[in-house]
Formats: C-alpha cells, structure tokens, sequence
C-alpha cells in the first residue's frame, strides 16, 4: 500500500490530526499500516471534561512511550457544580495528565472555576516546565508568583476571569522573568479595576 514515505505519511497525519480526534481515528481504520503511522497522532489534541474521561485517558496514557502520548494541544475544564460546596476529585489526575504532556504541549487552556481546588490546581500548573508551550489560556484565580523558566517559548498568554482587579500583576516584575518569548497578554473577566488600570 506505501507510494509514498512512511516519513511523508506522518507529516501528512500531523497535520490532518488537530481535530476533535476523529480524524485520526478514521486513518487507523484504513488499514495496518496507517494504523501504526497514526498512533503517535492519537493524542494530539484532547478536552477533559469529567473524571471518567479524564481517568481513562491517564490509564491509557501513563505506560506509552512518550513518543506515542504526544499531546500538543490540551483543554481541561474540570466539572464544578456552581449550586453546590463540591469541585472535581480529580485533580490529582489532572496533574498527571498535564506533568506527562508537558514536554509536548504547544497550547494549553485550563478553566477551573472551582474556588476550593482551582487556585491549587493552577499553582501545581504554574510549577511544571513546558519547554513548547506557545499559548496558555487560564480561567479561575491565577497567582502572581511564576516560576523562571518555565516557559522559555509562550507567546500568547491569556488571564480570564477570576481575579477580578489583578492589580500587583505587573508589578511583581515575575512576568518578564517567566514569560522571556511573551508577545501577546490578554487579561479580561476585570471589574472595578481602577488600581490595576493605574498600573497599566
């Protein structure tokens, strides 16, 4: 069945793959061959949601070869019942997950409305290095203290929500430091900001 490269092939899946996954799935149905071309595209880009998906993606994932677990673009909204005191348990597997595709993440948006278990998820996150991470988008209430290095390639950084006057943001000085490639900042979700509009 090879016209072409198997090295062309994969290009060519790379690029295809940036969906919700079906893609991907289809070409492993074509036959063997693609089906092992396909496999490193397998988790390119994912959404968790629910602790069931988010559970069976670590179980899934965790043995593989990093190479076969590539995740370059990662959406985690963890559920939160706004009505009740109760967030997601799964933090804990959301760490994992994220600490396995650190290495490989290009862009990363994490909602976590939760006030109970949101701010500590966000600091775990803000600790981890993310050598490709090019965007980020955080939705909840973010910390002010970024650790250097961390992310030596983000570009695009988007705050939304959650602190409503982030005033102190620019003046910790720890953007610079943390974010060195930052071109794009993006802080929306603000309310009766005057404070932080003066340190604008």
């Amino acid at each position: 069945m090879t016209i072409w490269p198997v090295e062309l092939y994969s290009y060519v899946f790379q690029l295809a793959c940036t969906d919700d996954g079906s893609t991907v799935l289809n070409l492993s149905l074509v036959s063997k061959q693609f089906r092992e071309i396909a496999r490193p595209f397998l988790y390119q880009s994912l959404v968790l949601s629910t602790p069931q998906k988010s559970g069976l993606l670590l179980e899934k994932t965790k043995n593989l070869l990093p190479h076969l677990r590539r995740i370059e673009h990662l959406f985690i909204a963890p559920t939160h019942d706004a009505d009740h005191e109760t967030c997601s348990p799964n933090n804990t597997i959301i760490l994992r997950i994220v600490q396995l595709a650190a290495p490989t993440l290009k862009t990363l948006v994490l909602i976590a409305p939760c006030l109970i278990t949101g701010t500590s998820l966000i600091s775990f996150l803000f600790r981890l290095q993310y050598p490709n991470l090019e965007e980020l988008t955080i939705a909840g209430l973010y910390p002010f203290s970024f650790h250097w290095g961390s992310f030596p390639r983000l570009t695009r950084l988007h705050f939304a929500g959650g602190n409503r006057n982030p005033h102190g943001l620019f003046q910790v000085g720890a953007l610079d430091e943390a974010f060195p490639a930052l071109t794009h900042l993006r802080v929306s979700g603000i309310a009766r900001a005057l404070s932080f509009v003066d340190e604008l």
